[in-house]
């Protein structure tokens, strides 16, 4: 699956809006390495064609002009669970600097990367737990949906 949540903002009003989408693999393949990885999430139209995957949310948000301040991007099996997730984004918080985002890195069979915009003073330790509950929770409202995203 395909898991991502972003945090945007509107450029008329100030305010912000978390859009989660889910993506489930099916009998599609799954990126297995870093170098498939980072193709799927630098290039998901080449991945989509290959396998299968669709990322409009993304595309909606660009043809929008929404500026994008934050986002977390999962990949993971199909059979993930909220609490799985949750376990896999703890072990991945303890890395987690400025420095270093975007950050991608494999934690308990599953990838994440995470890019939060220092420009719109948002604070590390706060966004990323948002990010994560944002993606839980709509993991578990879609479990036995085949395709979700939310509304825009």
């Amino acid at each position: 699956m395909y898991l991502t949540a972003y945090r945007v903002l509107s450029k008329k009003t100030g305010a912000t809006a978390i859009h989660t989408a889910l993506y489930r693999h099916g009998q599609a393949a799954l990126p297995t390495n870093r170098t498939e990885i980072i193709l799927f999430l630098q290039s998901p139209g080449t991945w989509a064609k290959l396998h299968r995957y669709s990322r409009p949310l993304l595309d909606k948000l660009q043809e929008r002009n929404l500026p994008i301040i934050s986002y977390l991007d999962i990949v993971a099996p199909d059979d993930l669970t909220p609490a799985a997730l949750r376990k896999a984004c703890t072990r991945f918080a303890e890395h987690l600097t400025y420095d270093q985002l975007p950050l991608l890195a494999e934690v308990s069979g599953l990838w994440l990367q995470l890019s939060i915009s220092q420009a719109n003073n948002i604070i590390l330790g706060m966004e990323f737990p948002v990010l994560v509950e944002a993606t839980a929770a709509f993991l578990e409202s879609t479990s036995a949906q085949p395709s979700a995203t939310t509304p825009s």
